[in-house]
């Protein structure tokens, strides 16, 4: 990606960004934070990208090509393991949710070696939920019931009355 944000590894592949405060992100996003990401794809390159997630929560990657000829990129997510988890070929967009079994830098792959000639503009975006302060779900609240609609109807009449009052 040709942004001040990013500079490549050496190998001239991977990108790191330049926002992220601890070496070991260095090429990742923000862990906590939804990110999204417009980059252009080289003719005959692929581009990848790392997220950091933790077990149990949950990472959804969406993607659309808005640019270039043929409109249409390979696309790769592998776990920190090396395990390939989503491989889509030559799609235009595309949503995956992915659930980590294990914690680490997932990494996202755009691929665009099939074309010679055409370039891509490829827009991202990586949600992550559950990996903050709502881990617990509802197990958190031990003991608290939700109101049943009776409150809510109460409430919707009491409104009611009153603006007859008033009229």
């Amino acid at each position: 990606p040709g942004h001040s944000l990013f500079s490549p590894f050496p190998s001239g592949r991977h990108y790191r960004t330049l926002r992220v405060k601890t070496n070991r992100l260095k090429n990742s996003f923000y862990p906590q934070a939804d990110s999204e990401f417009t980059f252009l794809l080289p003719a005959g390159r692929s581009e990848c990208f790392f997220q950091s997630a933790i077990k149990n929560g949950t990472m959804e990657v969406e993607y659309q090509v808005i640019a270039g000829a043929g409109m249409d990129v390979d696309v790769t997510i592998v776990s920190p393991k090396g395990v390939q988890l989503v491989y889509e070929s030559r799609r235009s967009d595309g949503v995956h949710v992915v659930e980590p079994t294990e914690e680490g830098d997932y990494e996202i792959c755009f691929d665009n070696s099939f074309s010679r000639f055409s370039e891509k503009m490829v827009f991202f975006e990586i949600i992550i939920e559950g990996q903050g302060g709502d881990v617990g779900g509802d197990d958190e609240w031990p003991g608290l019931e939700e109101p049943d609609g009776s409150l809510l109807e109460y409430k919707l009449e009491d409104i009611r009355v009153r603006c007859m009052f008033w009229t």
